[in-house]
């Protein structure tokens, strides 16, 4: 059997037996990717680099008790996103076992970028995004952060929570 790499879908694969008929498996839940217009397989596999844990295909990463993820514009639409879907990335990352503070960073547009936090109860965010302009709730608050690029706005953010977190030992 052969994979059909040019038939799959989200949540399909389709294989060429040996007989020539076709073989489909179907999925209850995403098993591939669209990027640039081509299907790819999802890999879930977390890895050690640097400081950080991070997923060996997307732009998610853990460090210490923050987990966050980050996109460009490019990307949000591959996935068929758009910008409101921020606050959903970080609300859902916070939720992991271990982790405190959460944020998602998303290209709104060139040298735009929108912060989205969230924090478990007693760990504050709406002190890391006042301090970048934003604003919001202890527990889910925002910012919009100008950089020339989604690096540059990564290190800010990364920046100002450990500067915050550093003043609260």
């Amino acid at each position: 059997m052969k994979e059909l790499i040019n038939l799959r879908k989200e949540r399909e694969k389709h294989y060429l037996n040996e007989d020539g008929t076709i073989t489909a498996y179907m999925y209850d839940e995403d098993i591939h990717y669209l990027d640039n217009g081509e299907y790819k397989e999802i890999d879930n596999s977390l890895i050690e680099e640097n400081e950080y844990i991070t997923n060996k295909n997307n732009n998610f990463k853990i460090k210490n008790d923050c987990a966050y993820i980050t996109l460009t514009y490019n990307q949000l639409k591959s996935l068929n996103g758009n910008k409101e879907d921020c606050s959903s990335y970080s609300r859902n990352l916070v939720n992991i076992k271990g982790i405190n503070y959460s944020f998602s960073l998303i290209e709104n547009e060139p040298n735009e970028y929108k912060l989205s936090m969230r924090s478990k109860v007693g760990y504050d965010v709406r002190e890391i995004t006042a301090s970048l302009g934003g604003g919001g709730h202890s527990c889910a608050a925002g910012a919009t952060i100008n950089a020339k690029n989604i690096d540059e706005a990564l290190k800010i953010v990364l920046i100002k929570i450990e500067e915050i977190k550093t003043n609260k030992i």
